[in-house]
């Protein structure tokens, strides 16, 4: 189909039209042009090659066919991401914001495993994949440092809007992994964390709990959101709540910290006899919190945490130190992994496709 419209517009503006195109296709596969920088304006090119309006018009027409170009009402024609190819070795990011100083270890494992995942999708397509951090607090500063490495497209896993926002300006593919965010136009793969959440509260409120606590993180986020939505859901189905009074808010702060929290959380005479620890590294703390005050879950509370696949064994199982294992919400890496690479190289196939948000499934995972 590509090809019909190409000759289309070759047709209807003649050889020179065509030539101008290539002249232009030729500038842009150059680097002259950069992707997220607009071509001269028809005027100016008019100018320039001595040929009518109509003429580039034409050639930009074609081009914009093409997938080289799009135009923009009221800016003109910015270059996309397909004039350079990561089949020829233009490289792909992989924009992440850093965790801050005192973030878990938990954070740090699942971001290796994010790119070690991505990685290997994007070599099985014969790819380059670059890991770019990026401080949330100078978001318009990741635009430069993706031009200087000549990328092709993006994936971006941030919970700040302005850098998705910064990298979309850039004119490259985009795919957001692992958050959304509803004012940017982008493509995002994500956890299922409605149906996590969902899943957790259902099999709460089938032990017959009719009032859950919860323990978080302090500061909501579409993931937060969307687990405590889950959940809610499913225990108001049951009759059952979500007590604001048992809500517990971690802030970002060390390990011992949270700890403390939970540990005072877990001490008070009316604590609730069911939790929802929706993350994995509150799981770990409210485990360790329970351990200091000879507290065992499933036998003094039950709660249902959080994990990846690959973690699971590793990582949730000892948090219980041979004691039995609370359910836990489950998803896979690797999976969000090589779906997001595979929906970037759908988004340079068809650049003007509307975005679309995929969910991976989780899974609600009982101890064997």
């Amino acid at each position: 189909m590509d090809n019909t419209i190409k000759t289309m517009h070759q047709l209807a503006g003649g050889p020179v039209a065509s030539g101008l195109s290539s002249t232009l296709r030729a500038a842009i596969a150059a680097g002259t042009y950069r992707p997220g920088d607009f071509l001269p304006s028809v005027r100016k090119l008019s100018a320039d090659y001595r040929l009518a309006h109509k003429t580039v018009y034409h050639a930009l027409q074609g081009l914009a066919a093409e997938g080289w170009i799009s135009a923009e009402h009221g800016r003109g024609h910015r270059v996309l991401s397909r004039s350079n190819d990561p089949d020829r070795g233009a490289p792909v990011a992989f924009v992440l914001t850093p965790q801050s100083p005192s973030g878990s270890a938990v954070w740090d494992n699942l971001r290796r495993s994010m790119l070690d995942s991505l990685q290997q999708a994007a070599a099985e397509r014969g790819w380059m994949l670059l890991a770019v951090e990026c401080e949330p607090v100078a978001a318009g500063g990741i635009v430069e440092r993706l031009r200087d490495l000549k990328v092709c497209g993006a994936i971006v896993d941030s919970f700040s809007p302005d850098v998705l926002t910064a990298v979309r300006r850039l004119g490259v593919s985009t795919v957001a992994v692992d958050h959304w965010h509803e004012n940017v136009d982008a493509d995002s793969v994500v956890q299922d964390g409605f149906l996590g959440g969902y899943l957790a509260g259902s099999w709460l409120a089938g032990r017959s709990h009719r009032s859950v606590g919860w323990i978080g993180p302090k500061g909501w986020t579409r993931q937060g959101s969307e687990r405590f939505g889950g959940a809610s859901a499913a225990l108001n189905e049951s009759g059952a709540a979500l007590p604001p009074e048992w809500q517990l808010a971690l802030p970002e702060t060390d390990v011992t910290e949270r700890v403390r929290m939970v540990r005072e959380y877990l001490s008070r005479p009316d604590r609730p006899r069911a939790l929802l620890t929706l993350w994995q590294g509150i799981s770990a703390v409210t485990a360790q919190a329970a351990r200091e005050l000879g507290l065992v879950p499933g036998r003094d509370f039950e709660m249902v945490g959080w994990s990846t696949e690959g973690d699971y064994q590793g990582e949730y199982r000892p948090n219980f130190a041979g004691g039995p294992v609370p359910p836990a919400v489950v998803w896979d890496v690797d999976r969000l992994a090589r779906t997001a690479v595979a929906r970037l190289a759908e988004r340079r196939a068809d650049p003007k496709s509307p975005p679309v948000m995929i969910k991976i499934p989780s899974r609600l995972r009982l101890a064997e």
